[in-house]
């Protein structure tokens, strides 16, 4: 967004070398890469970040009081409609280690409203489902692209956010994630009991549709080096000089190159970082409890 970025004088310009797309930062006056929105364009961007994510915590609960119903209709044993929500869980669980480098390789925005997109393309299929097999592949589906509005999100708020304001950004994008599980089986055991299993995947398909609509419109691209190059080639745009090549002069080089792959087995070395297994297996615990709750209450 033009009117929300920050305005940038002449002395903010100099010297772009393309080799290896590295800048050159000289001794003129620098910017931060955080300061390219204003405070209430980031508050809105983490809001909208937030909102979007519900989808996926909202969509493992939203039917789970029609269990019974769906077991009825689709001639299905209790195991294997429980599945459905294990699958869900799996797939979420593991796809979420591709789209964070993918994020990293091709941009936030664009990963968002893919993911987003394929999974109403999956709830669409889940509603009209007619066999447990359906819905059980598709439900896995589902789970294996929405997880990036969890992952992703987290990179875009890293993006604007600087490191001494990402607890408090962090705080409010998590929120979702804890509320979308309770109030996930309330609106489900309504639409349910009044318009079948059905209507909580076509409830699910609308919020879909709203999420992909916030993202399009009112997100931008967040990763530091895509915004680098856009704003680069307005400076350039708009210098007085077009045979000399512009660019921010940006304090924060190491985080606006050049976009690349990364394996996604490397974030892995995570889980045997010792300051952090108390923290990584407190976290596992309790939504662990939480989501067998869940399961077993809802049990027919």
């Amino acid at each position: 967004m033009v009117n929300e970025e920050l305005a940038l004088s002449p002395t903010s310009l100099l010297s772009l070398e393309t080799a290896k797309s590295c800048v050159t930062i000289s001794t003129e006056s620098s910017i931060s890469i955080y300061d390219i929105y204003t405070n209430q364009r980031r508050l809105l961007i983490l809001i909208l970040l937030s909102l979007a994510g519900i989808v996926l915590p909202f969509s493992d609960t939203v039917y789970l009081p029609a269990l019974a119903e769906i077991e009825h209709d689709l001639h299905a044993s209790t195991v294997l409609v429980d599945y459905t929500i294990s699958a869900y869980l799996i797939s979420a669980g593991l796809a979420g280690f591709l789209w964070g480098p993918l994020s990293d390789r091709f941009g936030r925005k664009i990963i968002l409203l893919v993911t987003f997109i394929l999974f109403l393309a999956f709830t669409i299929v889940c509603a009209l489902a007619r066999t447990i097999a359906v819905l059980l592949v598709f439900r896995s589906l589902q789970g294996a692209v929405i997880c990036a509005s969890f992952v992703v999100g987290q990179s875009a708020v890293v993006d604007i956010y600087p490191p001494e304001k990402i607890g408090f950004a962090m705080g409010l994008f998590l929120v979702p994630l804890l509320v979308g599980p309770i109030i996930g089986p309330f609106i489900g055991g309504i639409l349910s009991s009044v318009f079948g299993w059905r209507s909580t995947f076509i409830a699910l398909g609308i919020m879909t549709i709203i999420a992909t609509l916030m993202i399009f419109f009112f997100v931008p691209e967040t990763h530091p080096h895509l915004v680098f190059q856009r704003l680069s080639r307005k400076l350039q745009k708009n210098s007085d000089d077009k045979n000399t090549k512009a660019a921010l002069n940006v304090r924060e080089t190491d985080i606006i190159m050049k976009p690349r792959f990364i394996p996604p087995w490397r974030s892995l070395i995570f889980l045997f970082d010792m300051t952090l297994i108390p923290h990584i297996a407190l976290c596992n615990s309790n939504f662990s409890i939480l989501f067998l709750l869940f399961t077993v209450m809802s049990n027919r």
